[in-house]
């Protein structure tokens, strides 16, 4: 499969967005890609395939590509985060979600996960939108890390020991070492390695730089930071050596992203 990493808003590649509807008319869902919802406030029924699944805050749906879609809201407002994407090759996660129809499979968060999958959707769609260098990887890295997320609640009792590496390694502290992280798995290193790049497509070391430059933008544009105080509380050894990973990860220094940033 081909990616094109300048795609549009059609959806056809990925595309992630906030929106609000009032009770009233359906709102079409595009059909030719997996969907992936966050369900913020409110009641809907999603219509497939001849079939009716209600949905309510708390819950997040993913949609396989197949029939029309539509979504008819139930409340005054219903607010969802919503993204279209394509399997393929950034997206390895064996789906593990509650099946509900065949086309429809769904999971349903405690307020604390709930709270860490809206930041991982507003994290998504502030990628999908500024698209700075190296956005297209990332973007498809947060999608991975919502499915795999969300197979922590699929009713489903057969894990593998590859899915249990994956989940735990959620809980793991990322400032540990390769052999701690691997003992709380409860697997070998060697073990751990190969197995965590089954799951996430990329090698622990890897992986944890994509999350500490995650945190490095967020930090970047919500703090009252110095570079200098980000860096050290990333564990960076010296502000240079930092500004040069974000560097070359994005494409641009930390000052000037937060600069251009701000100029929005």
């Amino acid at each position: 499969m081909t990616h094109d990493h300048n795609s549009s808003v059609t959806g056809r590649e990925i595309f992630c967005q906030k929106d609000s509807f009032r009770a009233g008319s359906p709102h079409y869902g595009y059909g030719e890609n997996w969907n992936l919802l966050l369900i913020e406030k409110g009641e809907v029924v999603l219509t497939i395939d001849e079939q009716n699944v209600k949905l309510q805050k708390g819950e997040a749906v993913l949609i396989k590509p197949g029939p029309d879609r539509y979504f008819t809201s139930l409340s005054p407002k219903w607010m969802t985060e919503w993204c279209h994407f394509n399997f393929g090759t950034y997206i390895t996660a064996p789906v593990k979600w509650t099946k509900i129809t065949p086309y429809v499979f769904k999971i349903t968060a405690e307020p604390e996960d709930f709270k860490r999958l809206k930041y991982l959707f507003s994290e998504l769609r502030r990628i999908c939108t500024i698209r700075l260098p190296g956005w297209y990887e990332l973007a498809y890295c947060l999608v991975h890390s919502i499915l795999l997320y969300g197979n922590m609640f699929s009713a489903s009792e057969q894990t593998s020991e590859t899915d249990h590496v994956t989940l735990k390694s959620f809980y793991l502290p990322f400032d540990k070492n390769a052999e701690e992280i691997a003992k709380g798995c409860g697997v070998s290193r060697s073990s751990f390695f190969v197995k965590f790049k089954e799951s996430f497509g990329m090698s622990p070391g890897k992986y944890k730089e994509q999350m500490k430059m995650m945190q490095a933008k967020e930090l970047l544009l919500k703090e009252k930071k110095t570079i200098s105080e980000i860096a050290a509380e990333l564990n960076y050894s010296s502000v240079f050596y930092f500004s040069n990973r974000f560097r070359k990860f994005y494409g641009i220094s930390p000052n000037k992203y937060r600069e251009q940033y701000l100029k929005r």
